[in-house]
């Protein structure tokens, strides 16, 4: 498990799991108050519902939606995750939930090996230049918000798509 997850189990990595969870859930009440918010820490979207994966330990978006969408405070989600890896656990967290769509883009042979099945899964190969990369952003986002309509958008940006950064 500890191989898997990357990291040496702790409490304090427990409280900061924990922090990362209640993080984006605080805003992402107040994104749909005030339009926008950030948790510069959150994105453990590799994180399942029964093991953690990939420095991922508790699934922050999953938990924030399903919470939203529990209490009643939104209908549909969108979850837009461009980190070069392929949000796995969000992918099979929602494979079969209707109110939430989830889209990823992200390296064809990056990590995970087994990719998962999001609702939409853009690929992209080694080396794929921002031209090519922002156009198929903006067809499918394009797509996407005219016909689901969410409520609110999760984004999971990652920060390993530079052209500078090794992965």
């Amino acid at each position: 498990e500890i191989r898997e997850i990357g990291f040496p189990w702790s409490k304090e990595l427990y409280i900061r799991e924990k922090q990362i969870v209640g993080g984006t859930l605080e805003c992402s009440i107040y994104a749909l108050k005030h339009g926008v918010s950030l948790n510069v820490a959150g994105g453990t979207h590799h994180a399942h519902f029964n093991k953690g994966s990939g420095f991922c330990i508790l699934n922050d978006i999953a938990v924030a939606t399903n919470t939203l969408l529990k209490k009643n405070k939104i209908k549909k989600a969108l979850i837009v995750d461009l980190d070069v890896h392929q949000g796995d656990g969000t992918a099979k967290l929602f494979e079969n939930k209707k109110q939430v769509f989830t889209f990823s883009m992200h390296g064809k042979k990056n990590y995970p090996l087994h990719k998962q099945k999001s609702d939409l899964d853009i690929e992209l190969d080694d080396k794929t230049n921002d031209l090519e990369y922002l156009y198929l952003l903006n067809i499918s986002l394009e797509d996407i918000l005219n016909q689901f309509m969410p409520d609110i958008v999760f984004y999971q940006c990652g920060v390993d798509i530079l052209s500078t950064d090794e992965l």
